[in-house]
């Protein structure tokens, strides 16, 4: 798991905001597409993991669905809250480990964003996840989950390859070399933050054999990407689905098997 720090990027929800502030409205109708096309309908309780700011369960929110969250930084929780209230919804943020978290109500489904299931380093880390999700989702419910693929073997993503810079109001957030820099307009560096973890990207055998070994969840569908688009940004569609092995990205859909938890 990330392991958060005052000087990272998940304890800067203004930072992160910046960062992760592309247009996602095409994922958010696929994920909202998918599940309806496999049973879900909006008014069903969804549980976003690794929730950052809320970002993503304000949209869905928007679109019929009941929201909340749940995230490993306090300053994310914190921040998906006040959004919350600043925006009149009713969705809530909760602080927990994605490993063992419990949560007093049952979903219909829940939905992990950006390939941060990847921070969970470890098998035993993911299997953690599987279970703890499972207790947190109803027995028919789903789970979506990005991935990030590797085609070569699950290692970690490569952070001296990483580029990219976003434009902020009053300075621009600039990840690259490993490093997240905060730039001026005319590119001078005025801090320089930590990634606080560096997400694994799976070979996709790698990850299917770790959902059969939980024996909590089966795979339901996977769909790669699409297209790309004009900013490089991964697009999915619900009618394209398999896996040809050679992917960087993929949704994988995932329905919790029909038992019941223990007490």
């Amino acid at each position: 798991m990330k392991k958060i720090t005052s000087n990272g990027i998940y304890s800067r929800a203004e930072v992160y905001d910046v960062l992760f502030g592309w247009d996602r409205s095409a994922e958010f109708l696929f994920v909202d597409s998918v599940l309806q096309l496999h049973g879900l309908n909006p008014g069903d309780r969804l549980l976003e993991l690794a929730c950052g700011t809320g970002v993503c369960s304000l949209h869905l929110e928007v679109l019929g669905w009941v929201m909340e969250g749940l995230d490993l930084s306090a300053s994310m929780v914190e921040a998906f809250n006040r959004r919350a209230r600043e925006q009149g919804r009713g969705m809530v943020g909760h602080e927990g480990d994605m490993t063992n978290f419990r949560l007093k109500k049952s979903f219909d489904g829940a939905y992990c964003p950006l390939g941060s299931i990847g921070l969970l380093s470890d098998d035993r880390s993911m299997l953690g996840h599987f279970n703890a999700v499972g207790k947190a989702v109803r027995p028919g419910g789903l789970y979506l989950v990005d991935l990030g693929l590797n085609p070569n073997g699950t290692a970690p993503l490569d952070l001296d390859e990483v580029n990219w810079l976003m434009e902020g109001k009053s300075w621009n957030v600039h990840a690259v070399g490993g490093k997240v820099l905060l730039e001026d307009s005319d590119g001078k560096i005025l801090e320089e933050l930590e990634w606080e973890g560096v997400p694994l990207e799976f070979e996709s055998s790698h990850f299917f054999r770790l959902i059969k070994e939980s024996e909590v969840w089966e795979v339901v569908a996977s769909y790669p990407e699409a297209e790309f688009s004009e900013e490089g940004i991964s697009l999915f569609d619900p009618s394209i689905e398999g896996l040809n092995g050679d992917e960087d990205r993929a949704m994988i859909l995932l329905k919790r098997k029909e038992f019941s938890y223990g007490k």
